[in-house]
């Protein structure tokens, strides 16, 4: 599947938002190309090693998804401090924040300013999630 054809499955309204959130990240982020995987859009990739033996694969380094009841976006970047999400959290607007997951049910309602600081940020960082 192309992330077009990831985004055309969304149902309206809500693809709408995807394909803006889309162009968002695209924009942030524009050194690497999208992708899907599993379910979701990628942009760029890393290798994680896991503690436990066998736990070891490519991941996206930042991404989104869509689904019925909300939207997320995706930032496996971390730095000293933390995972960026956890350190942006409180000035990402109407969001529920994980440790690499922005989660949100209006697009409207993110602030975007902030999200596209902590995007840029990203590809300054290492990714992971230790």
């Amino acid at each position: 599947m192309t992330p077009e054809q990831y985004l055309k499955a969304i149902p309206e309204p809500r693809r709408t938002e995807a394909r803006e959130i889309f162009e968002f990240i695209r924009e942030a982020v524009p050194q690497h190309e999208p992708y899907v995987m599993k379910g979701l859009i990628g942009f760029g990739s890393f290798h994680y090693e896991g503690k436990s033996k066998g736990c070891e694969g490519d991941w996206l380094m930042v991404g989104m998804a869509c689904n019925k009841s909300s939207m997320s976006v995706y930032s496996c970047a971390s730095d000293d401090k933390g995972m960026l999400p956890e350190q942006y959290a409180s000035q990402l607007g109407k969001v529920q924040v994980g440790r690499s997951c922005i989660r949100f049910k209006k697009w409207s309602e993110v602030n975007k300013p902030v999200l596209r600081k902590l995007l840029k940020q990203s590809m300054k960082c290492r990714f992971g999630f230790g």
